[in-house]
């Protein structure tokens, strides 16, 4: 039944949210127009198979937040509406990842949105190394 197939959905969704909501409320997955994360004390690094990234780090938490990170070329042009394409450059200077890429277009969302949005946000603790199998380790 259609109907029953729609109130599922809308539970499903509300126990995922309440779980996220219990685990962190400070964790958020899009762009809250807050380039202000924390105090900057040196800049943390990442090595990447493409390069190197560079990003804040955040002394009240202890830890390295990565910022809009491509995952995939960005889905403009002729690649709009197409799987998502791998990354095929790599690069020798390190690159910003200190802000918030802008959030997916969904419905009804226009303000803060774009579709040139394939892009992950990672926090690992400060002084992490790459033997931590984490994944993002320090260089």
């Amino acid at each position: 039944m259609p109907g029953q197939r729609w109130l599922n959905r809308i539970l499903r969704g509300l126990a995922f949210s309440y779980v996220v909501m219990l685990q962190g409320g400070d964790c958020t997955a899009y762009n809250t127009g807050n380039k202000n994360i924390g105090h900057q004390s040196f800049e943390p690094t990442a090595r990447v198979l493409n390069g190197t990234y560079y990003g804040v780090h955040n002394d009240h938490y202890g830890q390295d937040l990565f910022l809009g990170m491509p995952y995939a070329q960005q889905p403009v042009g002729d690649l709009r509406l197409r799987t998502p394409q791998s990354l095929n450059e790599s690069w020798t200077t390190p690159r910003n990842a200190t802000e918030y890429s802008p959030a997916c277009l969904g419905y009804g969302q226009t303000s803060g949105a774009s579709e040139a949005c394939l892009t992950l946000n990672v926090v690992r603790p400060s002084g992490a190394s790459p033997g931590d199998n984490l994944p993002v380790a320090g260089t």
